[in-house]
């Protein structure tokens, strides 16, 4: 039984990984701007945090009602790691092979919004311009810090999923 478990987060992965490059698909082709759309983020955090439940609750089915916090938390991870890698991926692609000018565009909205967000907190101009001096330095859709933001979301989902692995987890009697 511990394939399901495997398994689940295995396919899960791959289901997250297609709705994240799908949901950046959209972003390219509709509206570049969508980028710097908070509700966008908003709806990518709602993916990972739904399909790694669904994982953990599919492979607790499997496992006839039982399942440790390991293998709950794997089942977690797995979906996280594979859905992560695939849109982590596909934006290299897009941004360093496929169209690297949308690059440029996109830093430039990112950098225009960040501004715009600094000022309305009561940042002084001297800050700002030195935020986004920073930022123009930076190759954001490069593979180092893609790579760099990959790391930090599955580390920061993993405390999402030691959480839900923690409320799922249900040993049978002589484990507990």
């Amino acid at each position: 039984m511990k394939e399901a478990i495997k398994k689940n987060g295995v396919n899960f992965g791959i289901i997250l990984g297609i709705l994240l490059i799908a949901l950046i698909t959209i972003q390219y082709t509709v509206d570049i701007n969508l980028f710097v759309n908070p509700w966008i983020n908003i709806i990518k955090m709602i993916l990972f945090i739904v399909l790694g439940i669904i994982a953990i609750a599919k492979a607790k089915v499997a496992l006839k009602g039982f399942i440790s916090f390991k293998e709950a938390f794997t089942a977690y991870f797995l979906t996280i790691v594979i859905g992560s890698l695939g849109s982590t991926l596909f934006v290299i692609l897009l941004f360093n092979v496929i169209d690297p000018s949308a690059k440029t565009t996109v830093m430039d909205l990112i950098i225009e919004s960040t501004a715009k967000t600094l000022q309305s907190f009561g940042s002084s101009t001297e800050d700002i311009k030195k935020m986004v001096d920073e930022m123009e330095k930076a190759d954001s859709f490069g593979v180092a810090s893609q790579l760099k933001g990959l790391a930090i979301s599955i580390l920061g989902y993993s405390v999402v999923g030691l959480i839900c692995a923690a409320a799922f987890k249900k040993n049978t009697t002589h484990e507990q």
